[in-house]
C-alpha cells in the first residue's frame, strides 16, 4: 500500500491546470479533477460563451456544469499531507543527508526542494507550500539541493544574475553595489547563452569535420592512383616520383593528427 501512495503522490494527486497538488478538488461530466479555483477561473475567463471546455481533454459543456467536490479525492490529499505527531527515527537528517533548512531542535531529513525559496523542507514545514495559496507557483524540485552554495556569502541573498566583466555569479546586492557598471545578465539568461554557443559550436565543429573527411578521402584516393601507376611493374621509380608520394603522405597523415585547421583558427 505505502509504494502505490507513493505513486499517487507523485502524479496522480497534481491538478492539471497549477500542477501542484489538488486544493478542494472538484470532477467535472468528463471525469477529469481539477481545483476549485483553477476550474473556475479558466471557466470565468471565457465569458463570451455561454459553454465551457475542459482543460484537459477539450470536451465542450453547455450550459456551464456544477462543479461536484470530489470528498474522496479531498481525503486522498488530506491523507498525504497529514504529518505523524512524532517524528520517526528513520525522519531524522542523518550525515550525508540534506536537513530541513526551517528545522530549529532536531534537524530532520528534507523531502523536497523549493528553487524560488532556495530551501529544502521536511514533511512538517512543506505543508505551506501546498496548503497556502502564495505558494502555488513555487517550483518544488524531488532532486534535494544544497542551496548554501547559490547563496551570496557576503549578503546571504539568491545568486540570481551573472557578471560577464569579471565572470562570477552576483546576488541583488552585488548587482547594484560593487557590478553597476559592468555587464550583467540573469543567470537563466547567461545559461541560454552558454547552450546555443555550445550548440553552434558544434554544428561547427560536424562542419569541419566533415570537410576533413571529404579532404582525406580525396587524398587517399591520389594515393592509391598513384601507387597503381607507379608500381615496381610500371615503372622503376624516381627521385621525384617517390618525392610526390611522401607528400601526399605527409597532407594525409597532417590531416587524421589536426583534423580541424579551420576550426583552430577560429580559436
Amino acid at each position: 500500500m505505502s509504494s502505490h501512495g507513493n505513486v499517487l503522490s507523485e502524479e496522480s494527486l497534481s491538478c492539471p491546470v497549477c500542477l501542484e497538488l489538488f486544493k478542494n478538488p472538484v470532477t467535472i461530466p468528463c471525469g477529469h479533477n481539477f481545483c476549485m479555483d483553477c476550474i473556475s477561473s479558466c471557466w470565468d475567463e471565457d465569458t463570451d460563451s455561454d459553454s465551457c471546455k475542459c482543460p484537459e481533454c477539450r470536451q465542450d459543456f453547455s450550459p456551464r456544469p456544477p462543479l461536484a467536490k470530489n470528498f474522496v479525492l479531498c481525503k486522498i490529499v488530506d491523507r498525504l499531507l497529514k504529518v505523524p505527531e512524532d517524528s520517526s527515527p528513520e525522519s531524522v537528517a542523518a550525515p550525508g543527508d540534506i536537513p530541513c533548512d526551517f528545522c530549529t531542535d532536531s534537524k530532520l531529513r528534507a523531502v523536497k526542494s523549493c528553487v524560488v525559496c532556495m530551501a529544502s523542507f521536511c514533511q512538517l514545514h512543506l505543508r505551506s507550500h501546498y496548503e497556502d495559496t502564495v505558494f502555488r507557483h513555487h517550483q518544488l524540485d524531488d532532486q534535494l539541493q544544497d542551496f548554501g552554495k547559490r547563496r551570496c556569502s557576503e549578503h546571504g541573498r539568491p545568486l540570481e544574475f551573472y557578471c560577464r566583466t569579471n565572470q562570477s555569479c552576483l546576488c541583488s546586492v552585488c548587482a547594484i553595489k560593487g557590478h553597476r557598471d559592468h555587464e550583467t545578465v540573469t543567470v537563466e539568461e547567461e545559461v541560454t547563452n552558454i547552450k546555443n554557443h555550445i550548440e553552434e559550436r558544434q554544428v561547427e565543429i560536424e562542419r569541419d569535420r566533415q570537410v576533413t573527411l571529404g579532404e582525406m578521402g580525396k587524398l587517399r584516393h591520389s594515393v592509391e592512383l598513384f601507387d597503381v601507376a607507379h608500381s615496381p611493374a610500371q615503372s622503376q621509380g624516381s627521385a621525384a616520383d617517390l618525392g610526390i608520394y611522401c607528400d601526399l603522405s605527409e597532407k594525409v597523415l597532417g590531416l587524421v593528427t589536426h583534423p580541424c585547421p579551420a576550426a583552430e583558427q577560429r580559436e
